[in-house]
């Protein structure tokens, strides 16, 4: 398969791949390997300088792009050719087809047309021009993913490995479509992409903090600089105390309309039974601090049943994340709680609420059941490790 073919002039160094479907050479005065191979399609010679320095690393991409264009010929040319571009929007047409049917949310379509339509093309290409079968062999191939992650990471440096494996996830969902829709091909595409975890763990709130913001965020609101401040000082200060006493994750609480709610007095306390839909199951949470939402209605505009919990202040529409998160840092900084070093979110206040439901008596069981979760997750997360010494610490 591979030849060892030394040439004159400026190449310093050549091999010949795949029985001579194509070479890997270098120059001089250029460290970094070049592919040279025919694109039969657009007949003509190809020269791709690969990132690499490496022999080993220019080798395995030169491989996986030879390969690909060996698919191209044990195909047959469809009678319909596509750009990359057109195969997108279709398949973006295809999910908003499925929001009106109610297969998907809004907030799910506006992740996958991010995630394909910006990031997968330009880690494919532009797709502007017509490669008709170069684009299906392109996108079809399982080792071409495997630099994915390495892409991506380069792009943008801090992204997390969750964010790749979801991608990656979708990238999936979208070839699968391609392969069933528009090629007649059943089968699923299957390729596992290698990403590497994060190295650092990420660290919440601390007991501790979390009753200094308990506190501060009771007259919070009252240093508002205007009514629309205020306004949004109250949803969070509501917001985290729900989240926290519910155990409800922020996709949950920032998504729920007030028909989820239903607000009973028993045994002279306001008592709150929510219905949780995710999708997969649906659960019925009970609990006394049903004067929590009680307090929402007092100064929100929108409390029919069709109307969220926690809207927009003149208008019922869910309030954007990048508003919740401004807030959220807002009162971080006002009550000088360092961030470095660590993650601080709302779903903090939910892992909170869970500890001290823990410190009371209740078992992971019962929690389970209220939050939704996995037992075997929540066990992992606060059965094992530091959680006993870090209660004995702070309830002492």
């Amino acid at each position: 398969m591979l030849k060892k073919r030394i040439s004159q002039k400026s190449i310093i160094e050549e091999y010949k791949l795949l029985e001579g479907a194509g070479s890997l050479f270098r120059i001089r005065m250029n460290e970094n390997w070049i592919l040279r191979y025919k694109d039969h399609l657009q007949k003509k010679i190809i020269k791709k300088e690969l990132n690499h320095t490496d022999f080993e690393d220019a080798l395995s991409e030169a491989l996986s792009v030879l390969r690909m264009f060996e698919a191209i010929e044990a195909v047959k040319i469809p009678d319909n050719i596509y750009t990359f571009s057109e195969l997108v929007d279709n398949f973006l047409t295809f999910q908003r087809e499925r929001i009106l049917n109610q297969e998907i949310s809004s907030n799910r379509y506006t992740v996958i047309e991010i995630q394909i339509k910006k990031h997968f093309v330009n880690f494919v290409g532009s797709g502007d021009r017509k490669k008709g079968l170069v684009s299906i062999a392109n996108l079809f191939s399982p080792e071409s993913m495997n630099f994915y992650p390495a892409f991506r990471s380069n792009s943008e440096k801090t992204i997390s490995a969750i964010t790749i494996k979801n991608e990656v996830n979708s990238i999936k969902l979208f070839l699968n479509w391609c392969n069933r829709y528009y090629f007649n091909n059943e089968k699923n595409i299957s390729f596992d992409v290698q990403v590497q975890s994060e190295k650092k763990r990420k660290k919440g709130i601390t007991p501790l903090e979390f009753f200094r913001i308990q506190a501060a965020l009771k007259k919070w609101p009252d240093t508002a600089i205007n009514d629309k401040d205020g306004y949004y000082r109250r949803v969070i200060r509501d917001f985290i105390f729900i989240q926290s006493n519910f155990l409800l994750s922020f996709s949950e609480l920032k998504n729920m309309k007030w028909e989820d709610v239903n607000l009973i007095v028993k045994d002279q306390e306001l008592t709150a039974r929510l219905t949780i839909n995710t999708g997969k199951k649906i659960r019925v949470i009970s609990a006394r601090e049903g004067h929590l939402f009680f307090h929402v209605k007092t100064y929100s505009k929108f409390t029919d049943k069709s109307h969220y919990v926690f809207c927009n202040q003149m208008e019922n529409s869910i309030i954007e994340n990048n508003t919740y998160f401004y807030y959220l840092k807002k009162m971080m900084d006002e009550l000088k709680i360092d961030k470095s070093n660590r993650n601080l979110g709302f779903d903090d206040f939910k892992t909170m609420g869970i500890v001290l439901k823990i410190k009371n008596g209740l078992s992971l069981f019962e929690i389970a059941e209220i939050t939704g979760d996995n037992y075997i997750n929540l066990y992992k997360k606060f059965a094992e490790g530091d959680l006993s010494d870090m209660l004995n610490k702070t309830f002492k």
